[in-house]
């Protein structure tokens, strides 16, 4: 059988989220036999494979000119947005090269315009990190906005009018297959975007470096409640670290031994039950991750998110808003808690049920991302997508 030849394109393949599951997906294509590479305008990766070659003054120009539309014209906008229009020329490099599919990532910073795009002249498919494909301008949408007008209440007639106008573009893209890395999103995309097939396919991990640490294990009877977010206390609204403040607050009053250990953003001396770690490197993660008794995810808006995954790998469950596609992941008192949005006294009961539950919350975690998120898992369902979308592009 001919080995299938795939090239990955998106802005970064190491910054945030949608840029590791690139990176991983990657990884995991060269594992499985495919002539896998990539186009990335920043990474670290410089293995065979890596196109790096977008770091140029025209692309850091495009970058600034992106920037500039944004500050003026999303000023209303509370969430990451980006139009996409300004032309880049990429689909002259895609389309020079001799990959059999183009596999596209997350595209904001003004790496790749839409009409960019529409002139690929390969089958191309499209990993919905964010719901960005399926909105106007917007990354993160509030939920009950969502199909609810293309815009919302707090943005101006522009704002409105640019919002339908890329939607149409969207709609009008040909020859898009869809990757959906959580049922919700796959979902979203009913009502929203033509595509040619569309997959349900999560974002893998590789469970085998993924593991608990064992020299990481707690040695105090104190309480470590773990909340990751690259911005930490600093992250948007969406992120819900609001929340976390308040879970706290509550559990205080319980007289709990608890610390919350907030990973991303900067590094702060420790002060009142929390730590902020700061931006740890993978290694450090994975081992700081493995020290917690729980993590807390109280976003009000996600996909299929990296750090629940990643907490749940190394065997320590999740409490965590029941919003997006999180259900994927966490099964309610199967291997973590799902709480009822916004609810603070659900999220602490929550919390304080893992807790008397542990063991077996811990072993069934550990469980579910071997048998359903593990690379080798994944590699097989993203293989027979490739391989459907060849025979019938």
């Amino acid at each position: 059988m001919k080995k299938i030849k795939v090239l990955h394109v998106g802005y970064s393949d190491n910054k945030g989220g949608a840029a590791i599951a690139l990176q991983r997906t990657h990884n995991m294509c060269q594992e499985m036999g495919l002539d896998s590479r990539k186009l990335v305008a920043f990474g670290q990766d410089k293995k065979r494979g890596a196109f790096q070659t977008y770091l140029s003054t025209r692309s850091r120009v495009r970058q600034k000119l992106n920037n500039l539309i944004n500050k003026v014209v999303l000023k209303a906008c509370d969430t990451p947005a980006g139009i996409g229009i300004i032309p880049s020329r990429l689909h002259v490099e895609i389309n020079s090269t001799d990959v059999d599919i183009v596999h596209l990532h997350w595209l904001g910073g003004g790496f790749m315009s839409l009409n960019d795009i529409k002139k690929i002249n390969k089958p191309v498919v499209w990993t919905m990190h964010d719901m960005w494909i399926v909105s106007g301008m917007k990354h993160v949408i509030r939920l009950n906005e969502f199909y609810s007008s293309v815009g919302s209440k707090n943005e101006g007639f522009v704002e409105k009018k640019i919002n339908k106008f890329l939607v149409r573009m969207k709609q009008d893209i040909p020859n898009i297959y869809l990757i959906c890395p959580s049922s919700w999103m796959y979902n979203l995309c009913d009502k929203s975007i033509n595509c040619r097939k569309k997959f349900l396919i999560p974002n893998p991990i590789d469970s085998n470096k993924w593991k608990p640490v064992l020299s990481a294990k707690k040695t105090s009877a104190k309480i470590t409640i773990g909340y990751v977010s690259v911005g930490g206390r600093n992250s948007p609204w969406y992120k819900g670290f609001l929340y976390l403040e308040k879970v706290k607050k509550a559990l205080d009053s319980k007289n709990l031994n608890v610390e919350f250990v907030v990973i991303g953003g900067k590094y702060e001396n420790s002060s009142k039950g929390r730590s902020f770690l700061g931006n740890l490197s993978e290694d450090h993660l994975i081992a700081a991750l493995s020290g917690m008794d729980i993590v807390v995810h109280p976003s009000l808006v996600d996909n299929l998110p990296n750090v629940v995954v990643e907490s749940m790998s190394v065997g320590t469950p999740v409490v965590a808003f029941n919003v997006g596609g999180i259900s994927d992941i966490v099964s309610h008192k199967v291997d973590g808690y799902l709480s009822k949005c916004c609810d603070v006294d659900d999220m602490v009961k929550g919390i304080e049920w893992s807790l008397c539950n542990l063991d077996i919350l811990k072993e069934n975690a550990r469980k579910k991302i071997e048998n359903e998120f593990d690379s080798v898992v994944v590699s097989g369902r993203l293989l027979s997508a490739y391989q459907e979308v060849l025979l019938d592009f």
